[in-house]
């Protein structure tokens, strides 16, 4: 499954100034690590975001906001922001 490249373009704008930013596949999209840590990733589905763990539960009541990955028990402080609405 293909991420969308101009979110990830779009996110190398946002973060370019990060030190130690790096680019992984992973997922089954591109991650962006910071330090070695996933920070945010491009995805098919959309735009994948840590967060602390309680600020995703509060994320999860945001419209096009659901639990990361798709389909699967979903990991604590992850969530996954759906393309139409970002």
């Amino acid at each position: 499954m293909a991420y969308d490249e101009d979110l990830a373009e779009r996110i190398r704008v946002m973060l370019g100034a990060e030190k130690h930013l790096t680019e992984q596949k992973m997922f089954g999209g591109l991650g962006f690590m910071i330090d070695g840590n996933m920070a945010v990733a491009a995805h098919a589905e959309g735009l994948v975001v840590r967060l602390d763990p309680e600020d995703g539960a509060k994320a999860l009541k945001e419209h096009g906001v659901s639990t990361f990955p798709p389909g699967h028990a979903p990991m604590k402080g992850w969530v996954i922001v759906e393309q139409a609405a970002k």
